[in-house]
């Protein structure tokens, strides 16, 4: 398994929109030390607002979060992490999340936990695609955080 749907957790996507728009002129550019110099913007927080804070309690074996914004990546493998709870903002087009070795695209409106170890990217989109993430702490993969949600000890 390479993902999974988290269904059972409250959020409000207007409120994380408002929030990203309020500091969106604080994107950083990053890229991946793996890919091929593809840049992602990334909004990060010194103190994050209130509502992020909220967000981040819901959740064990925290190490942060973020926005991310693109539109389109190249196959690639992150480099600094290996899981996140991805929360879907803006996708105008419905650009899928891609998984390649075998080729699988997920569409999600929810949330979705995935291993970020594995190769991934998406097609081109016309817009930026705007993400709320979550990233578990890197010092365990993806499969222990599936059976870590599987068995109801991955959210508070």
């Amino acid at each position: 398994m390479r993902y999974i749907e988290i269904d059972d957790i409250d959020w409000d996507k207007g409120k994380l929109l408002d929030i990203y728009h309020q500091y969106e002129s604080q994107i950083k550019t990053y890229i991946n030390k793996h890919g091929d110099g593809q840049p992602i913007g990334v909004l990060l927080f010194d103190e994050k607002p209130d509502y992020l804070l909220e967000m981040e309690s819901k959740f064990k074996y925290i190490h942060n979060s973020y926005y991310l914004v693109s539109s389109g990546y190249h196959p690639h493998i992150d480099d600094t992490r290996q899981c996140i709870i991805s929360f879907e903002l803006q996708n105008e087009y419905q650009v899928p999340l891609k998984f390649y070795d075998p080729v699988e695209e997920v569409f999600h409106t929810g949330p979705i936990m995935w291993n970020t170890a594995l190769l991934h990217g998406s097609e081109p989109s016309p817009t930026p695609r705007i993400f709320y993430q979550v990233e578990l702490k890197d010092d365990q993969p993806f499969e222990f955080y599936l059976r870590k949600y599987l068995n109801d000890e991955l959210l508070v």
